[in-house]
């Protein structure tokens, strides 16, 4: 099987991490004033250098799980990539979408970010999520063109099937 030319790839942006950074940031703070303080016991001194150890180990493993994400997009497949010390690969063969949609909520819209929701018949990913990409909007209309590119090289179409 040849390798197929990636077409688009794309990380979720930083920002889903927010919250986290906010509280490991806090964690620190508070664990080096703990830490630093004449007037704290040795032992919430050292409790102290603990809360800010755990503070900037979140930082690091938040910053590391959205960055060990990627979407990549050739002409036949989607493929989400994740993991930081464990990787899954899951592939969607793109005549399997069935719909998409794109959502900002206001938090990201104001970034310039959004997600982008692929529907799909794929028995182990029925909805497909990018989260916070920059310009779903042009995402989804790359994949839209590969799904049809696609669907008219396989000869596949969509019956959408209707009790009645």
């Amino acid at each position: 099987m040849s390798e197929q030319k990636i077409e688009g790839r794309w990380h979720p942006s930083q920002w889903c991490n927010a919250g986290y950074c906010l509280s490991g940031t806090i964690a620190i703070v508070m664990g080096i004033f703990l830490g630093i303080s004449p007037a704290a016991s040795d032992l919430v001194g050292k409790a102290g250098w603990g809360i800010a150890l755990v503070g900037l180990l979140l930082l690091i493993w938040k910053y590391l799980e959205i960055r060990c994400v990627a979407y990549t997009l050739t002409g036949e497949q989607m493929t989400l990539q994740s993991g930081v010390l464990n990787r899954t690969t899951d592939n969607l063969e793109l005549y399997r979408v069935k719909d998409w949609r794109v959502s900002q909520p206001i938090h990201l819209r104001t970034l310039g970010l959004g997600n982008v929701e692929l529907i799909t018949s794929d028995q182990t990913s029925p909805e497909f999520l990018m989260v916070a990409v920059s310009d779903p909007a042009s995402i989804a209309k790359r994949i839209r063109e590969n799904v049809e590119q696609i669907r008219m090289a396989k000869g596949v179409r969509e019956f959408d099937m209707t009790p009645g």
